[in-house]
């Protein structure tokens, strides 16, 4: 019903983010298709400045700088997710570019829309409901809660990030847990600086591993599953060691 007022802006350590002058209009249409309409998934659309910086942007386009209006649509998508526990994503709403044939043609589709929306709408359909209100030891019920197959964090016993991005709360959380094999990828390059290393998470009790690409990360998580250990598909694999 209003302009949501995005701004845009870019923090020291290179990543963007940015603030809504009116999350109160947002939070209002995103209650009435919740609770008017049924929804069970939002897709949003709202427009973003157009005055984005162009070395920034021809820098993103070719796949070696920050996307800058990514950390205002996590602000967005965030704040839906939070107040009304029903998966959100964002796509923004930008004056349409010139076509640059050598965009990558994964992103063609974004390419030739003026919302970005084709992958929010391609995976959003499959998101999960969200599950709220669970108290302390609740999470063990196990009756209960996979009866409906909800999926809880202490289902998970892998996670995947790109090497220099390892600084989220999620994958923090995770790494403290020794039941849970983390894979940094090192071909995913980001500007962050939250290596494993840094965040002193080849410590942190988790099983780390370094690959160089996802499909290498697929690899390990299939050895993963099936209880394989990974060494043992190398060259690495330690020798015998003799017990008694």
């Amino acid at each position: 019903d209003e302009s949501l007022g995005v701004e845009i802006a870019m923090a020291p350590g290179g990543s963007s983010w940015g603030t809504l002058r009116r999350p109160d209009s947002l939070l209002r249409a995103a209650h009435r298709l919740v609770n008017e309409a049924g929804c069970s998934a939002l897709a949003l659309v709202a427009q973003f400045p157009d005055d984005e910086d162009p070395a920034m942007l021809a820098a993103y386009r070719a796949g070696a700088g920050v996307d800058a209006v990514g950390g205002a649509e996590a602000i967005i998508s965030h704040l839906v997710t939070m107040e009304l526990g029903v998966p959100c994503a964002h796509a923004p709403s930008l004056e349409p570019l010139d076509v640059d044939e050598s965009v990558s043609p994964r992103a063609c589709a974004e390419e030739l829309g003026y919302t970005f929306l084709p992958c929010v709408l391609a995976n959003l359909h499959r998101a999960p409901r969200i599950v709220r209100g669970l108290k302390k030891g609740q999470e063990n019920d196990d009756g209960r809660l996979q009866q409906h197959g909800t999926l809880l964090a202490s289902h998970v016993d892998a996670v995947v990030v790109p090497l220099s991005a390892c600084g989220g709360s999620a994958v923090l959380s995770f790494a403290s847990r020794p039941d849970v094999l983390l894979v940094v990828v090192e071909e995913n390059e980001t500007l962050m600086g939250a290596t494993p290393e840094v965040l002193g998470l080849d410590k942190a009790g988790c099983q780390l591993r370094r690959v160089r690409s996802y499909m290498e990360a697929v690899g390990l998580l299939a050895a993963h599953r099936a209880g394989i250990l990974p060494d043992a598909l190398t060259s690495q694999m330690p020798p015998m060691r003799r017990l008694l």
